[in-house]
């Protein structure tokens, strides 16, 4: 995996394609959490790992927010509550 530039919610979209790759297509957010941290948590800076709004940490609400971006644009649906799967749709990166 390369060096990502992380600043803003669209600079998620590929790892989050990328970790639902990797975890067969499905995956529970919890599980996006710990791939995401694991593979890519050394190439945020400090400013990821604060407390924002409802005692979430910034990292975990851009991945949140790229999620839905993704839904939005047709690449990710959510398969249940805490579930995000793949679409047919084949993701480009933007």
């Amino acid at each position: 995996m390369g060096t990502l530039k992380f600043q803003h919610i669209k600079d998620f979209y590929s790892p989050v394609i990328t970790i639902l790759t990797d975890l067969g297509g499905q995956a529970h957010l919890t599980q996006i959490y710990e791939f995401f941290l694991s593979n890519y948590g050394t190439q945020l800076d400090q400013s990821f790992f604060t407390e924002i709004k409802d005692n979430d940490i910034k990292w975990k609400d851009y991945i949140n927010r790229a999620g839905y971006q993704l839904v939005k644009k047709g690449y990710v649906r959510r398969v249940k509550h805490g579930v995000w799967g793949l679409t047919r749709k084949q993701y480009l990166r933007e």
